[in-house]
């Protein structure tokens, strides 16, 4: 009975050192696994602390301990085009915002979709890039832990080719909170403004001196399903938004351009 446990156990460390060595292959080149095999062996040696459950990799704490000792290269000779792609099982509207939100705040401001497509019941959105150096896994990590995500897997196809796995359930929007009856300042636009209401049927909304303000307002549900959607094609200064059932996010924007609202907005729901 004891040789037979000795032997499972056995079994179980071999599978799960295998698993562990396979995602390192598939974050590191095999020119480097190859030249770096016994110092790979050796930090990576106490196995069990890179598990998260007996057949789940911690991959981010495999990515920092790569990074850390140099063998995890992010960075290329000259500026290639880079593939990332994000994988979710949860709604794609509010996805693609989190990432998108994401992305902004890491700098990556001008990037192009590739592709968009259903895939084995998940939805999978791949954007690309030119530039010197990739996405890096750890950074990006942190930022969407920020927002209550999180990574479950990452895949590396290909030198600049890079698969996001991420859990979004619990995520949240970089949005103004704003409650019933509360006034609020919002200073000069430089993205959309994105405001979270708890509940209320109207959104006053008033425009300072100097603002040239043509109003584009879309109402969102939690999972942002539009509401409803207004627009005017004139200088504004002042208006009200009767708010469905169910709103959640409002977008305030321009029409033309958020150099109109120089001068901020005040808000009030009621």
């Amino acid at each position: 009975m004891v040789r037979v446990f000795l032997i499972s156990l056995f079994i179980l460390s071999f599978l799960r050192a295998d698993l562990l060595d396979e995602k390192i292959k598939s974050l590191v080149t095999q020119k480097t696994y190859e030249k770096h095999f016994r110092l790979i062996n050796k930090i990576f040696q106490s196995k069990d602390q890179f598990y998260l459950t007996k057949d789940r990799v911690d991959i981010l704490r495999v990515i920092k301990v790569l990074k850390e000792n140099g063998l995890l290269k992010l960075f290329f000779d000259e500026p290639k085009e880079n593939f990332i792609t994000f994988q979710t099982n949860s709604n794609p509207l509010f996805f693609m915002k989190i990432i998108e939100e994401t992305l902004l705040n890491l700098g990556y401001n001008s990037f192009l979709t590739e592709e968009i497509k259903r895939e084995n019941g998940s939805f999978v959105w791949t954007i690309s890039f030119v530039s010197d150096y990739t996405l890096d896994p750890e950074l990006f990590a942190k930022f969407l832990m920020k927002k209550e995500c999180k990574i479950t897997d990452i895949v590396r196809e290909d030198k600049n080719r890079w698969r996001y796995v991420i859990d979004v359930d619990s995520a949240k929007l970089d949005a103004i909170s704003l409650l019933p009856q509360e006034k609020m300042r919002l200073k000069r636009a430089i993205h959309d403004y994105w405001i979270k209401i708890d509940g209320g049927q109207k959104l006053s909304i008033a425009s300072y001196g100097g603002n040239r303000w043509h109003p584009k307002i879309v109402v969102y549900d939690k999972d942002l399903k539009i509401l409803k959607i207004y627009k005017q094609n004139k200088k504004t200064n002042w208006l009200v938004v009767y708010l469905p059932p169910n709103s959640y996010y409002i977008k305030i924007s321009d029409i033309f351009t958020l150099d109109n609202l120089k001068y901020g907005l005040k808000v009030k729901v009621e």
